[in-house]
This record gives structure tokens, sequence and C-alpha cells, in this order.
């Protein structure tokens, strides 16, 4: 052989921000559909932290999983390619990441994002609850305020012209609230202190303890290299890492790392995000090491 040549798709740039934007708008359920190997998607779903993976999916298959999402909740879609514009139209809400996507996914798609970045979905949902919210509430103070010039009105109290330009007052004044859509929601201001609940001194404790944890593991990669470690010493750094290490990372992703984001960009945690995800793939080495270990195997070096 003269040379090897791997290729492997890697999460967008923006991808890990996108995630984390749309549990903070309260989406519950985050799905990867994807035509490639389940070994490749996999990781992409590992290293953004997603709630399910359905690899080697065709477009029949995508169809079949969006519906199933959809009779469990109100589903969107959101997809650049051909295979993924039957689902696009298939879904209650589809979106086409326009710049750079095709043009069967533009046209199946409900909605088009200019830009070719995926965190945009999540802005754009941000900034149409917001901007429903307010429309709903100038509808109701124009519809209020109108109701409560009728009535002295209709007793004869308020004469039609002064009634007429009184209308007109209330519909500028609807207007002029209405516009406030275009200024960034409290959601989209990023506060200045880190709040306690974000746990930042629990997590700093529990750093401070898992640094035995991480002169265990030493002393265990130096007793393999040496072949005197025995199935009862992986067993023990094992359990180690599964009570103590993976939990601490699930409550920093939970609880610290949002937080966090807000204040130092979503870009920032990325590298921590992956981080972890490698971690829990080492840890799955390790189990599959003290498997062989208690089987015999012969290459368990």
């Amino acid at each position: 052989m003269a040379a090897a040549f791997v290729l492997s798709d890697t999460p967008r740039p923006e991808a890990a921000r996108a995630v984390r934007q749309l549990r903070a708008l309260g989406l519950r359920r985050l799905v990867l559909l994807s035509g490639d190997r389940q070994a490749a998607a996999l990781a992409v779903g590992r290293a953004l932290r997603l709630d399910a993976v359905l690899a080697e999916q065709s477009p029949a298959n995508k169809i079949e999983a969006l519906r199933a999402e959809a009779a469990a909740a109100p589903t969107a879609m959101v997809g650049d390619g051909v295979n993924d514009a039957p689902a696009l139209a298939a879904a209650q809400v589809g979106i086409a990441m326009g710049a750079a996507g095709t043009a069967a996914a533009a046209e199946a798609a409900g909605i088009v994002l200019l830009v070719d970045r995926v965190d945009r979905v999540a802005e754009a949902i941000a900034i149409a609850r917001r901007s429903r919210g307010i429309a709903l509430r100038a509808i109701g103070l124009g519809m209020g305020a109108s109701v409560a010039a009728m009535l002295p009105a209709a007793a004869g109290l308020l004469p039609p012209l002064q009634g007429a330009l009184l209308q007109e007052g209330i519909d500028v004044l609807a207007i002029l609230f209405a516009l406030t859509a275009l200024r960034p929601g409290r959601a989209e201001r990023r506060p200045a202190a880190l709040p306690a609940l974000a746990g930042l001194a629990e997590r700093m404790a529990e750093h401070a303890a898992l640094r035995s944890l991480a002169e265990m593991i030493r002393a265990t990669a130096e007793r393999m290299r040496a072949e005197q470690a025995e199935p009862a010493t992986l067993a023990a750094l094992l359990r180690q890492l599964q009570e103590q290490l993976l939990p601490h990372q699930q409550t920093e992703e939970r609880m610290l790392y949002p937080a966090a984001a807000q204040r130092l960009g979503s870009e920032a945690m990325t590298a921590l995000v992956r981080m972890h995800a490698e971690i829990e793939i080492l840890t799955g080495r390790i189990a599959t090491a003290l498997r062989l270990a208690e089987e015999g195997f012969p290459g368990r070096r």
C-alpha cells in the first residue's frame, strides 16, 4: 500500500452553539438523521450531546422517523441535501439551508435560511416567539383601548371628531408597541454575573477531588505497560470513572456550561464538550479492555 485516504464528517463549527441555544429555548428532543455510517454519525451525535442518532437513513426512512417524532410533539426538520427534500416537505416545519444547500431542499422547505449557519435556526425560533408575543400584546392593547374609548362614545360623552382622533392615537400607540420587536429580547441579552445555580463552586470542589483519580489512571497505565495490571485494578479504575468522572461531566454540561456560554460564547464551550465526549470514548475502551482481561483474551495488552 502506498497511501490511505480517510474521509470523515465533522460537526459544523456553530453546531454546538445551535444545540445549546435550542435547549435554552425549551426544545426537549434533538435527533440526528443521517445517511452516513453508524460509527461516523454516533461520533457527531456524542460530541453534540444529541438525544438520538439515526444513521444509514434513506429518504424514505427519514420520512418515517419524522412522522414518528411528529406523533409525540410538534417537529421541525433542518436539512440541505437532495436526500433531505422529502423529509423537509413532510415536516410540520421544514427549514432548508439555502446558501449552500440544494435547490430541491429549498423548494421543499417552508423556511429557507439565506446564511449557511445552522445556529440561525435557534435565532429564527427565538425571534419568531418574541415577535408573536409582542404582536398579541399589541393587538390586545389596541383592542382594549378601543373598547375603553367606545364606552364614553356610546354614552355621547365623546364627539365623533375627537373619537376619530383618539382612535388614530390608539392605532399609533399599538404600532409603536409592536415595533419593540426590533429590539433584542431578554433571552438575547447576556447577564453580567454567573448565577449561583450554575454550581461553579461545586464543580471546582469536584475538580479538586478528581485529582486523585488522575493519579489512579496514570498508575494503572504504568502497570498495564509493565504487564502487571490485574482485572481487579482495571475494574476499580472503571468504577471510579463511571461513578465520579462521568456524572461530574454530565452535571457540568447541564448546569454550568449553558450559563458560561452566555458570557463567554458557545464556541468557548465546544472544545470542553468535545473533550468530555473523548473521555467517554476512552472510558468505553477501558470497559472493553476489562472485559477482554476477564475473558483471558491473549491480546489483552
